[in-house]
């Protein structure tokens, strides 16, 4: 055999004889290497060739040592350089070569101890490169982690110590501050995510770094961090959960590749279960960004519509059709994407005698697509005629009948299933009334406490009094000392000067007496305070107790495999009817053959209770009424029906013995209800227990009363048009009402009662109150159900369509008590929406846009949303954070007024959420101090100060909320650019961000104000947008109140402000100056005559002390000088060029925002929401002061000294003299 000729060696690797030609050539090949990559397979055989040459002249550990030193150059290359790249690349492939079995590399020749040499170089290598992760340089610590994540995928085994060491480190740099490097870590740790251990540990630690990577997908806040960990997590099992939630992730890219590459990876729509499908398409199709949609458009169009040859009926199998909630959105947009080829999907094949849910699903939701679309040929071709529909729907219920007879003992299970569960939930709802009024007690008798602690005050008070009376008397000091004015209370002393000391005893005596008996009163109501608590405790073990009963009972039912497949059976056959129902909802009934044959199938499948029955079905009852609407000749013809059946129902229903004494339940309802109506108010303003004949059953009760709410739901004539009704509201209704015990029939009552006031004004004023009542002290959904009930009842009437004194007061109390009550998080955000949607309709906060912005009491419930928006412990309310967050930026935006409503309140909101530490210790203080405090205090001011209010309002503090973020919120809610439909124009007009200034201008000298607080302020101030257009006076009002701070700032002693807020300060001071000085030039060039606006302050006082005198005479005067300016004007008018209504319109806007800035600091807000007697003692404390101080400047402080000073009558002179030139 011969022997094969061996190559020459290159005269590189030959010239190779020392540490000085072997760093030669190595440079060689890198400055090739970094040119292109088309020669790396020749560059890495060269560097190989090199190494072997190292190891036979004993140079190894130098070759090792350069060819570091040569990465090292690269290393400090940023992101982007080709250069480096390749070298990274070049390093990499190099290292697979070395390895024999290097994957995707290039093998090497080399003698049987180079292994333990090769491993000697890398781990060399590796241990080099992890010098570097700690580096200061970002593009060090970037292309350090790229190239141990190119090794990575090179090497195919590595040493324990090495790979511990990569671990850690790789896991360190997911924090990495640097994107990039983030990114390069996410790479580098999955590639280990496949490494095999040796033992449980390593496997331990594979799953570690899985965990590692997850957690970056989910969190890392930039999103290239986000789409490299999706791409690079492995798929199995556990982490398609993980992958599938990314379909929701904040970036659209991200949300698509979802749909365009990891579906596809995952293997198609069969891997994935009904829930995970579900949930795909239902964030896909609702995405906001139209990409996305169609990604999973063509997803399921595409992919998943040929994965299952084109056949639409298997594909709909794929989902839970019955349950599923996307289904229907899903066949619209296949519909949508096949519409020019609608008539190969051949759905005219399909039979309606032999129909499944996935057939009669596809039939329904095909119908709808061609009616929504003017299909009609196409609906003609498929559709059968509405006679045949008729007898088709017919034979459907019949078949569901025959079903339910057939199996007594499922159904006999069904019903007594749903009676346990019935009394069950009664007896929940009992529980949690006795807790509510338990709950009430216990606030009565702690605020018992308080009075009587007081009341022991004063009567030690008394005592010593009397004591020290008496030892006057015994030293004679009260006959040789005389009362000095201020030493006592004359009134007091007086009192006892007249007693004699045995009198003195005497009421010593009859205080001690007091005493004692307040004491043991005292002790009465502590241990009716611990029976309270004792019976708390036991209702909240029943409660659990009743709660593990339901749940058994459910479970039982679950487990019962015969039971089970009933109740499929029986779901298949009602959604087949349902369906059919749902054709004949919107299908053409001109035929009146075919209208005839409906009314006939569906007023006896009513009346013969197949439908209303044992097996009664609430969806398809009220389907099955639209149905009955639609082929009705009116609505009165429709109401007559549905009350005939309703009383029919009832009549079966009532007990034997009640025969003789009425004819039907609705005539002996009738007789209760006029008998209530003869003496003069409703059934539900008199607590007295009206006795009927005869009882009802409570499930038949049930079921008339949900057929009477989906009737009410589809009634659109006012009760007073259509008296058919009338009988149900005073038979049924109220009968359910006075079931207070039976929670669904209770609560169903109070659906349709409200459903009634929708028909009825009269009605709607009646039961307002007891609505209202009922937001007080009850079950959660009790609350819910009256709250939808008010908002709709001041949807349709307005506040002042109830035509009630004070009863906007009422209602936004309400509101308030229930918006805060964190222990109802479904009450919470259903209040929150409803309080969202009478502002957003100006429901709340109709005004006059010449006088005022709102009510009081309705703009304090605006700044509690706007509170409860930003409060941090509201975040674990999903349902809330996302009403919020939706219509509180939709309100700011959608009209001016409403804008300046909300830059009205955002200085208090802003000092609310960030109050000084001082107001913080005395948020936090607990119940028994708070008592004690209350009791030992006697009231010496009326006149309540925000700390109070804040105290009131039981806001805690918030420690993880930002200053900054908060005012930035603000700003962007209060910008005029961000109105919709506004033109550039009328946002240059805005005066919202001038108001929003001024409040929070107010806050820098304000001592209950934190110090990071004032600080964002001053920093967020350069944000604020004032337009062009806006008024002089309104600029040079905010230039007079930022000199004012601007001093505050300067003259700071207490360390709140810094250099870099002085600075900000100065900046945007000189940027105001800068628009002034504009807008006067612009002034002077429209010939307007321009007077200083500096207010005269002896005048003020002299004016101020006039009007305390006899505001009378100073009012009279006022009219006076008004009429002499008018007179004055009148004369120069001719002069003037008229003004336009948009000039005039702004000048009454500045008007009104000056006498909102002068009346914010009298606002006390949330008092009214707590007490209506604390708030007219106050509203007459602050009346008292207002008239002692004359006018005041806006957001004075206590000792005199105003932030912003701004003179009424000034304004006004500045605007008469503009109209007269």
């Amino acid at each position: 055999m011969a022997r094969r000729k061996e190559k020459p060696v290159p005269p590189l690797v030959a010239g190779i004889v020392d540490a000085d030609s072997l760093r030669n050539a190595m440079a060689t090949l890198f400055q090739e290497a970094q040119h292109t990559t088309s020669s790396h397979r020749k560059l890495v055989i060269m560097l190989g060739l090199v190494f072997n040459k190292s190891v036979e002249i004993g140079l190894l550990d130098s070759f090792g040592f350069h060819f570091t030193k040569l990465i090292n150059k690269s290393l400090g290359l940023k992101k982007g350089e080709r250069a480096a790249d390749r070298i990274a690349k070049y390093v990499a492939v190099f290292v697979g070569a070395l390895n024999a079995e290097g994957g995707g590399g290039q093998t090497i020749t080399t003698t049987k101890y180079d292994e333990d040499l090769v491993s000697r170089f890398v781990n060399y290598m590796v241990l080099h490169l992890l010098r570097g992760v700690d580096s200061k340089d970002k593009n060090v610590r970037f292309r350090v982690v790229q190239l141990l994540g190119y090794l990575i995928i090179q090497l195919q085994e590595i040493d324990h110590e090495v790979y511990q060491a990569l671990r850690a480190v790789l896991i360190a740099r997911l924090k990495d501050k640097e994107s990039i490097v983030r990114i390069q870590a996410i790479v580098a740790l999955s590639r280990f995510q496949s490494i095999e251990g040796d033992d449980i540990e390593d496997e331990d630690k594979n799953d570690l770094i899985t965990e590692e990577v997850k957690k970056a997908m989910r969190c890392d806040e930039v999103a290239e961090v986000r789409r490299a960990a999706l791409i690079n997590l492995k798929r199995d099992k556990s982490t398609i959960p993980d992958l599938l939630e990314r379909a929701r992730d904040l970036n659209g890219i991200n949300r698509r590749l979802v749909f365009t590459r990891l579906l596809k990876e995952l293997g198609g729509y069969s891997v994935l279960t009904n829930k995970e499908r579900e949930q795909l398409l239902t964030w896909s199709f609702n995405d906001r960004d139209e990409l996305v949609v169609r990604a999973s458009l063509k997803l399921v169009t595409g992919d998943w519509y040929t994965a299952v040859g084109n056949d639409l009926e298997e594909l709909v199998g794929a989902f839970n059709v019955t349950k599923s909630e996307v289904a229907e959105l899903t066949m619209q947009n296949i519909y949508k994407a096949s519409h020019e080829t609608l008539g190969l999907l051949n759905i005219d094949k399909i039979n309606l005698k032999l129909l499944t849910v996935e057939r009669v699903f596809i039939l329904r939701t095909f119908y709808t697509y061609c009616d929504k679309n003017n299909l009609y040929e196409m609906i003609d071709s498929i559709y059968p005629e509405s006679a045949e529909l008729a007898v088709v729907l017919g034979k459907y219920l019949e078949v569901r009948m025959k079903q339910i007879e057939s199996d007594k003992e499922a159904s006999s299970l069904i019903a007594t299933k749903n009676q346990r569960l019935r009394q069950f939930r009664n007896t929940r709802s009992q529980m949690l009334a006795r807790m509510y009024k338990a709950l009430a007690d216990r606030e009565k008798l702690k605020k018992t406490l308080v009075e009587l602690s007081t009341e022991i005050d004063h009567i030690n008070g008394y005592i010593t009094e009397i004591k020290d009376r008496l030892y006057k008397l015994r030293t004679g000091l009260a006959d040789r000392v005389p009362l000095q004015a201020g030493d006592e209370d004359p009134s007091e002393e007086d009192y006892f000067l007249s007693f004699t000391p045995e009198q003195l005893h005497g009421e010593s005596k009859s205080a001690k007496k007091a005493l004692k008996d307040v004491n043991e009163k005292v002790e009465e109501v502590k241990g009716q305070r611990n029976e309270l608590k004792i019976k708390l405790t036991d209702l909240d073990l029943d409660f659990d107790n009743i709660n593990n009963e339901i749940e058994i009972t459910l479970s039982d039912s679950m487990q019962n495999q015969k039971l089970v497949e009933y109740n499929e059976s029986l779901d298949d056959v009602n959604f087949i009817i349902e369906n059919l129902l749902l054709i004949a909802a919107d299908f053409d009934f001109g035929d009146e053959v075919g209208r005839r044959e409906m009314l006939k199938v569906i007023r006896e499948q009513l009346l013969r209770n197949h439908l209303t029955g044992q097996a009664f079905s609430e969806k398809l009852v009220e389907v099955t009424l639209r149905v009955l609407k639609r082929i009705s000749y009116h609505e009165r013809d429709f109401a007559a029906m549905c009350t005939e059946i309703v009383n029919d129902i009832l009549d079966d229903g009532a007990q034997d013995d009640a025969e003789d004494t009425f004819h039907s339940a609705h005539d002996g309802f009738d007789e209760d209800s006029s008998s209530e109506d003869e003496e003069g108010s409703s059934h539900l303003k008199k607590k007295r227990k009206v006795e009927t004949p005869f009882t009802i059953d409570e499930e038949i009760a049930l079921r008339c009363l949900k057929i009477t709410k989906h009737v009410l739901e589809l009634i659109e004539t006012p009760l007073e048009q259509d008296t058919s009704l009338s009988s149900l509201r005073f038979s049924l209704v109220n009968y359910a009402l006075r079931q207070s015990d039976i929670a669904d029939i209770y609560a169903l009552g109070l659906e349709c009662l409200g459903l009634f006031c929708l028909l009825d004004k009269s009605c709607a004023k009646d039961n307002f109150d007891m609505f209202l009542r009922k937001l007080k002290d009850t079950p959660e959904s009790i609350r819910i159900i009256c709250f939808k009930a008010i908002v709709d009842i001041l949807s349709s009437y307005g506040v002042s369509g109830l035509e009630k004194e004070d009863i906007g007061f009422q209602i936004a109390r309400s509101f308030f008590r229930n918006l805060k009550d964190d222990t109802m998080p479904k009450l919470q955000a259903v209040v929150a929406g409803g309080i969202c949607k009478l502002f957003l309709a100006d429901i709340f906060g109709e005004t006059n846009k010449e006088v005022d912005l709102g009510n009081e009491h309705e703009l304090q419930l605006l700044e509690s949303l706007v509170i409860t928006y930003f409060r941090t412990h509201t975040g674990v309310n999903e349902e809330l954070r996302q009403t919020l967050s939706f219509c509180i930026p939709v309100y700011a935006f959608s009209y001016t007024t409403h804008q300046m409503r909300i830059a009205q309140l955002c200085g208090d909101c802003f000092f609310r959420l960030f109050p000084s530490e001082v107001i913080e210790e005395k948020v936090i203080d607990d119940d028994k101090e708070e008592e004690q405090q209350q009791g030992g205090r006697k009231k010496k001011r009326n006149r309540r100060t925000k700390k109070d209010e804040y105290k009131e309002g039981d806001e805690k503090r918030i420690t993880e909320l930002a200053p900054t973020r908060v005012l930035l919120q603000l700003i962007q809610w209060c910008d005029p650019r961000n109105i919709v439909n506004v033109s550039i124009e009328d946002a240059n007009k805005s005066s919202s961000h001038l108001l929003l200034c001024a409040s929070m201008l107010s806050i820098l000298d304000d001592k209950d104000t934190s110090k990071s607080a004032k600080k964002a302020v001053v920093n967020s101030l350069g944000k604020l947008f004032f337009g062009d257009n806006i008024t002089l006076p309104g600029m040079k009002s905010l230039q007079q109140s930022l000199n004012a701070t601007k001093l505050i700032i300067y003259d700071d002693t207490l360390g709140t402000y810094d250099k870099h807020n002085r600075k900000n300060m100065q900046a945007f001071c000189e940027s105001i100056d800068l628009a002034v000085a504009q807008l006067e030039r612009k002034a002077e060039l429209a010939g307007v005559l321009i007077i200083d606006l500096e207010p005269d302050v002896e005048a003020d006082t002299g004016l101020n002390s006039e009007k305390e005198e006899n505001p009378e005479e100073d009012k009279e005067e006022e009219v006076e000088e008004e009429e002499e300016e008018e007179g004055e004007n009148q004369l120069v008018r001719e002069d003037v060029q008229p003004k336009t209504d948009a000039d005039l319109e702004m000048e009454r806007t500045l008007d009104r925002i000056d006498k909102l800035l002068y009346e914010e600091e009298k606002v006390e807000y949330d008092i009214a929401m707590e007490d209506a007697e604390d708030a007219k003692e106050t509203e007459a404390a602050e009346h008292l002061q207002t008239s002692d101080g004359g006018i005041e400047a806006i957001h004075g402080t206590e000792n005199g000294t105003n932030n912003i000073e701004v003179d009424v009558r000034v304004e006004e002179e500045v605007h008469s003299s503009s109209s007269s030139g």
